[in-house]
């Protein structure tokens, strides 16, 4: 059992504080998304080293874990 197991989601504020933490990485996977594009588009490929892989997919994956909690779906464009 994780400590996930025991937190309690018939708690409105423990529900809302995640689905809040769920809005902030979802943002922010957007955002690393948004400063890799722009990098790439003007050539800045020293940046892309700090941006790729690690820290991306380790903000994805905190993110699929709030959903799996949530029970929530990653949709492109929307949450089912």
């Amino acid at each position: 059992m994780s400590d996930d197991d025991l937190l309690p989601l018939d708690d409105p504020e423990v529900y809302r504080a995640l689905g809040d933490m769920l809005i902030a990485i979802t943002e922010a996977e957007k955002l690393l998304g948004r400063v890799h594009t722009l990098a790439v588009g003007i050539g800045a490929y020293g940046m892309l080293e700090h941006l790729d892989s690690e820290l991306f997919w380790k903000v994805r994956a905190a993110g699929d874990h709030l959903r799996d909690i949530l029970d929530v779906e990653r949709v492109h464009g929307g949450y089912t």
